[in-house]
């Protein structure tokens, strides 16, 4: 499958945080049959084993959850509140789509955006807002399956720009869960044991990877995440500047970084290999939103850990884009990562 396909089916599940029971069984069904064992942990983290030539084990996670909310209250004239279930921008709400994930199924709702033309002087903050999914009464909103209490992701939706760039909900993290399913289905080796864990809850304080490693027993890890390159760059003279350099990031290839919660000598092996290979990549120190990596690293007796970050743009926001050649060479690195016999000999910091 090709990677811009395989990413739609990935961000076309909800998988809010703390409900990632559809992105997990899709998730299973992409590599039940080459996998040696699949476990489901306490947390819900799929953990799935491919045994290798040596019992050692190298865990390749990435977090299948994604940004959303919950429905706090349904008011008597049917306009609901909601709160953030994990960091949203809120700036990027007002009319947008959102989807309320129900037992009776997706109800559609439209956030009012009266403020946005009030208000213009006001900062847009999530007490101002509501949904509204034209119901008149509270009663009718209870009838079509909305309570409180109900997540809600969203919009669906997946776009094909110029130059390889996609753009979609989501895209934090189904773009590190794509590019491990892409490395796992074009290995031709396996010289350790390798344990894929698509973990759960990392938007809601990286609850789940810690509790993934104290099962798994890893004696090394890699995690891929996605990284801001708005962030990056915010440094830059004017708004102007830095989202044009943001841009030029974008189709460079994977982030590899250099940070304490990285074990050197695993990151600078990685690094070669991405050299040595000649696949696009580049090198951050920068210490910006934490992955992963950190609650694996300093899990068991500590665990030695190494971070790559594909690049997007417009974090935290209904919409991310991205570029299927950054997630492709990601998957490319993974899987020489996967080959590589000598990669735990370079386990210690």
């Amino acid at each position: 499958m090709a990677i811009d396909d395989l990413l739609e089916e990935l961000c076309g599940v909800h998988g809010v945080s703390g409900y990632e029971e559809n992105i997990r069984e899709i998730i299973r069904t992409k590599i039940e049959k080459s996998a040696d064992e699949i476990v489901v942990d306490s947390m819900g983290n799929l953990l799935v084993w491919f045994n290798g030539r040596s019992d050692k084990r190298v865990m390749f996670a990435a977090h299948m959850d994604e940004k959303g909310f919950c429905v706090n209250r349904i008011r008597d004239n049917g306009l609901i509140e909601f709160s953030g279930i994990t960091e949203v921008d809120v700036r990027g709400l007002p009319a947008q789509v959102l989807e309320i994930l129900t037992k009776k199924g997706i109800v559609k709702g439209l956030v009012d955006a009266k403020l946005s033309f009030h208000k213009v002087d006001k900062p847009v903050e999530m007490d101002d807002l509501l949904i509204d999914i034209g119901a008149k009464t509270k009663e009718a909103v209870l009838k079509t399956g909305v309570d409180v209490g109900n997540p809600i992701a969203f919009e669906k939706g997946f776009y094909h720009f110029e130059n390889d760039v996609v753009v979609s909900k989501a895209l934090d993290n189904r773009a590190g869960i794509a590019a491990i399913l892409k490395a796992l289905q074009s290995l031709k080796q396996k010289p350790y044991t390798i344990v894929f864990a698509a973990v759960v809850q990392e938007e809601v304080g990286k609850r789940g990877a810690p509790v993934a490693a104290s099962k798994v027993k890893p004696d090394a890890a890699v995690v891929v995440d996605i990284m801001n390159m708005d962030v990056l760059t915010m440094s830059s003279a004017s708004f102007r500047s830095s989202h044009d350099l943001s841009r030029s990031l974008l189709g460079n290839g994977p982030m590899l970084e250099i940070t304490p919660y990285t074990t050197a000598s695993l990151r600078d092996k990685i690094i070669q290999l991405a050299k040595d290979a000649n696949i696009p990549h580049q090198v951050t120190s920068a210490m910006l939103v934490g992955t992963d990596a950190e609650p694996i690293q300093r899990s068991l007796e500590g665990v030695a850990t190494a971070s790559m970050d594909i690049p997007v743009l417009h974090f935290h926001t209904p919409k991310l884009m991205a570029c299927t050649k950054d997630v492709d060479n990601t998957a490319a690195l993974l899987r020489l990562i996967m080959e590589d016999k000598q990669l735990l000999a370079l386990g210690k910091a």
